[in-house]
């Protein structure tokens, strides 16, 4: 540390915002940090969807589900590809726990950010597929 035309000067400041970025970097580079970006994503999804459904109908008396065949169709598709994405991704990050505790050894080259973000993806694509039949099997009738 020095003074230097009346500014105080820290070296050590650079040091440690360095170690903090290298800390940051290191942690973003980790299977585990994949899995719950991913789950964090899906459950906002998840809230955004069924609680802004339900406040819109609470405030104005209007259901989105009601209003018409896409909407009802798009709305129950993005809902349950969420809400199943959301429980497989916890199997998901309970299995890499489980890999990192009981095999560390191995974990090192099964439970990599590459792989991780590989089966983020196989198992959204499983999922997509799984529920595209919402598309043609949900119908609106009139009462």
């Amino acid at each position: 540390m020095y003074l230097s035309d009346d500014v105080f000067y820290d070296d050590d400041a650079d040091d440690d915002e360095e170690e903090e970025d290298t800390y940051l970097l290191t942690y973003l580079l980790t299977s585990i940090y994949c899995y719950l970006l991913v789950l964090a994503v899906v459950d906002t999804v998840v809230l955004f969807v069924s609680a802004f459904k339900t406040w819109i109908r609470l405030i104005s008396g209007v259901e989105w589900l009601h209003g018409s065949v896409v909407t009802c169709r798009g709305l129950m598709f993005t809902l349950l590809v969420a809400l199943h994405l959301s429980a497989w991704l916890i199997v998901i990050v309970s299995a890499d726990r489980f890999v990192a505790v009981w095999m560390p050894l191995k974990a090192l080259t099964l439970c990599t950010p590459r792989r991780a973000r590989l089966l983020c993806v196989a198992v959204t694509g499983v999922i997509v597929v799984a529920n595209v039949h919402v598309f043609w099997t949900i119908h609106l009738t009139q009462d």
